[in-house]
């Protein structure tokens, strides 16, 4: 199973991006894991542009 950890506050929405990439992929269940320190604590973080993000849509057999 694949983990997926965050090492701070604004690496925490690139870990779940990463995290989604992932399960969407390769259709596995994936463990993002986080803790206390990065749920409390906070730094600057500029939004993303969405029209920037991946696209995660996968191609299903037919």
């Amino acid at each position: 199973v694949p983990i997926v950890a965050p090492r701070t506050p604004a690496d925490c929405f690139d870990a779940a991006l990463d995290a989604a990439r992932i399960a969407l992929t390769y259709r596995t269940p994936v463990f993002l894991l986080s803790d206390g320190y990065l749920a409390n604590g906070s730094e600057p973080w500029r939004v993303p542009d969405t029209g920037r993000l991946p696209d995660l849509r996968t191609q299903f057999a037919q």
